[in-house]
């Protein structure tokens, strides 16, 4: 997981990569825990769910990961 900023540094995004390619699979608004939550009810099915061990981030002051 990765927040970047947009816009004039006004607008953030929370980009999830893939485990084993590193690639983009999710964006969401927003850089708070909010977002990440969402990703993990939009993007991912009961199954998947309950198979995720652990997940990381980059952690800013602002973002309410804390």
């Amino acid at each position: 997981m990765a927040e970047i900023s947009y816009q004039e540094r006004h607008k953030y995004a929370t980009l999830i990569y893939g485990p084993d390619t590193s690639k983009v699979v999710w964006i969401g608004k927003g850089r708070v825990r909010d977002t990440i939550d969402r990703f993990f009810t939009e993007a991912l099915s009961p199954w998947h769910r309950q198979q995720v061990r652990a997940a990381c981030c980059e952690e800013s002051r602002n973002s309410g990961l804390s």
